[in-house]
């Protein structure tokens, strides 16, 4: 649950997260801080854009605020999924995550999903 945000208001910011991929977990060291992984429906032919910002608590108890933007595509015609590219501030990297928030000013993610048939 986001804090601050009204029952009414939260479960809207909880679906379009799911559909944008987006998983935080910022409290726990074994894992990415940030990991994309997008569940677009079909209907959403082309592309979609979904921002927020991520608050990164800081060791003197105040927060960092990082916007982030994550931007998803489909490329080519067809069923058959033949790449995924990822690029993390622009760096291609073989998947959506960030380990850690540390040395980011923003984050930047493009995923596009090529197809043929």
């Amino acid at each position: 649950m986001y804090f601050g945000l009204s029952g009414s208001v939260d479960w809207m910011v909880e679906i379009f997260q799911k559909v944008a991929g987006l998983e935080l977990a910022l409290h726990d060291d074994s894992q990415p801080a940030v990991r994309v992984r997008p569940t677009l429906p079909a209907q959403l032919e082309d592309a979609i854009t979904f921002k927020r910002i991520v608050h990164q608590a800081l060791p003197s108890g105040g927060y960092r605020r990082i916007p982030l933007t994550i931007q998803t595509r489909r490329k080519g015609h067809g069923a058959r999924l033949v790449d995924t590219r990822v690029r993390v501030n622009g760096k291609r990297q073989a998947v959506a995550e960030i380990q850690e928030l540390n040395g980011f000013d923003r984050l930047n993610i493009e995923i596009t999903y090529v197809y043929q048939t």
